[in-house]
């Protein structure tokens, strides 16, 4: 139900900067919004956590850092929900009588939709559950968008764009820790981004 959701709104919208400008016109720039905050409070998160964080990681953070944003990937651009974890759907309790429904749009945005799947899955989900439920949803996330009439938009690239998106979702803990966020909500968030960035080979990108 997740990803038929997110394929819908994401399909409504697509190439939204061509097909709709004054709704991209009104979008904030979330991704920039995490890199700076993410770029200008690194070092006080990596001092806080001592040799919780270990000398790879801190280099790695590094790498991302520095290479914002040439790992984002290309093509179309789409409204996205930009805060896609659990407790933001609805579920209905008749799947026929209703629609699952999102709720909290603060951090709605113009992205490349699979950045919602990221979010969703790569931030929130433990890496054995991610690591069997993964690939199988993004698929089926592609076969929604092309059923609602997408084109141009071939798997190996919506795989692709997935991946690299994974890499943005790195900076999220970082931005929680410095907004106190729980320590529950951005610890285990770094633990399911970095594996995932290892489990993808984000390096690649």
């Amino acid at each position: 139900l997740i990803v038929d959701a997110l394929a819908g709104l994401h399909s409504q919208f697509w190439d939204a900067p061509h097909s709709n400008p004054p709704i991209a016109a009104l979008a904030r720039d979330v991704p920039a919004f995490s890199f700076t905050v993410a770029s200008r409070h690194f070092a006080a998160f990596a001092d806080a956590l001592g040799d919780r964080l270990s000398p790879r990681r801190r280099a790695l953070y590094a790498e991302i850092l520095a290479a914002y944003p040439a790992y984002r990937p290309a093509g179309p651009l789409t409204v996205v929900h930009g805060d896609a974890h659990w407790g933001n759907f609805l579920y209905p309790h008749d799947r026929v009588a209703h629609r699952l429904v999102l709720i909290d749009w603060a951090m709605w945005h113009v992205n490349h939709g699979v950045g919602d799947l990221a979010y969703t899955l790569a931030l929130q989900c433990s890496p054995e559950r991610r690591s069997w439920i993964e690939q199988p949803l993004v698929r089926r996330y592609h076969d929604r968008l092309l059923a609602a009439g997408v084109r141009a938009y071939p798997w190996a690239e919506c795989w692709d764009a997935y991946r690299r998106m994974v890499i943005e979702q790195c900076l999220w803990p970082i931005v929680w820790h410095h907004f106190d966020l729980p320590a529950a909500v951005w610890w285990y968030a770094l633990e399911c981004t970095l594996a995932a960035f290892d489990d993808l080979d984000c390096a690649e990108f």
